[in-house]
């Protein structure tokens, strides 16, 4: 929560940052906890009652792509010293139909790469507004296990005040 009001939280011990270090250790810890875990997806969601475990295991999921989606968010950046992110300014209308073309990918790490990139100055509000609008988030994944083609037409059916906000939030606020 502090991280989220920008305060600072560079807790150094000995030269050691504490908080990168338990935010590693934990990540690691998460990953482990998903990937030994000796049930399939499929099995964990035949589990019918509330169980602890079956909790661990789909926040454990939803952490890993969240942390895939961030390592891969910072090991772009990193390659072409964040002048790919720079770079998106000379896309200019098209960025709010990225975002909401990446809002179509299901789960919350593209949406959270798109929010970091909004809040570091790379893409424009009405890219976030788009994005905000387009995704279905987690909820896609059980809805395409369920019926696919109704989860197409529902992501379709949001594209569309996608569209349209994204674009006049573009051109008319900027």
């Amino acid at each position: 929560m502090l991280n989220a009001f920008n305060i600072d939280l560079n807790f150094n011990f000995i030269g050691i940052n504490v908080v990168e270090i338990m935010a590693f250790i934990l990540a690691i810890y998460c990953v482990l906890l998903w990937v030994l875990n000796p049930l399939t997806d499929i099995q964990m969601a035949s589990i019918h009652e509330n169980s602890y475990r079956k909790v661990v295991d789909t926040t454990c999921f939803v952490t890993v792509w969240v942390i895939i989606s961030f390592v891969v968010y910072e090991l772009i950046d990193l390659s072409t010293n964040g002048l790919i992110f720079d770079s998106l300014i000379l896309f200019g209308p098209f960025i709010p139909l990225m975002a909401i073309l990446i809002g179509f990918i299901p789960g919350c790490g593209p949406q959270i790469m798109i929010t970091s990139m909004y809040v570091s100055g790379q893409i424009p509000m009405s890219a976030q507004i788009g994005n905000s609008i387009s995704n279905d988030g987690d909820a896609l994944f059980p809805a395409i296990a369920i019926s696919a083609k109704a989860a197409i037409v529902a992501t379709l059916y949001s594209a569309i005040p996608a569209i349209i906000i994204a674009y006049l939030w573009y051109y008319l606020i900027g």
